[in-house]
């Protein structure tokens, strides 16, 4: 059962260090299905749950915008998540364009592959195809790490409702974006 906000998350294959990585922290591994969040700013914990501070960046941050989101994903290594937020004592904020968390759980792999095509139309059929096959096999390496099956793989439309829905639960107020 879902409980906490939902939002997307990019991550992106680091093919040196073999693990998924944040985009904006090469140090910071995504290696299970629930990640938390690390701090090196002084940040207190409470029965070890880190608990992060809105003048700190150690959060986990997820986003509601798909645009931010594609802002992230620099290349075909990079995937989309549904995540959900994770942490007690108050520990995690919604605000207008996502949420900040102490922790995250995956919950879906979103496909963005009808996305990432029009985005490198220019680049070539030839081109296009292989980097749309690559982003797939970085796919199916995100559903063995986070244990997820092929149907847990969602259209960017559903992933987009069940935000909406979540958001309206949890924060009791209307969604923030203009469709």
């Amino acid at each position: 059962m879902i409980l906490g906000l939902l939002g997307l998350r990019c991550i992106r294959w680091h093919e040196k260090k073999n693990r998924f990585v944040s985009p904006t922290n090469l140090d910071f591994y995504w290696e299970n299905p629930v990640v938390w969040a690390k701090c090196s700013r002084g940040c207190h914990t409470i029965d070890g749950e880190l608990i992060i501070r809105r003048d700190c960046s150690c959060g986990i941050y997820a986003t509601l915008q798909k645009q931010e989101m594609f802002d992230y994903m620099g290349d075909s290594l990079a995937i989309c998540l549904l995540v959900e937020a994770l942490g007690s004592h108050n520990n995690s904020w919604a605000h207008e364009t996502g949420f900040t968390a102490a922790g995250v759980q995956v919950i879906k792999l979103v496909d963005i592959t009808k996305f990432t095509r029009s985005q490198i139309k220019n680049e070539g059929p030839e081109k296009m195809e292989f980097l749309v096959s690559w982003q797939q096999h970085v796919m199916q390496k995100a559903l063995e790490v986070f244990k997820l099956k092929v149907t847990d793989i969602i259209p960017y439309n559903l992933a987009l409702e069940m935000m909406k829905i979540q958001w309206q639960k949890v924060v009791m107020e209307s969604w923030p974006l203009e469709d």
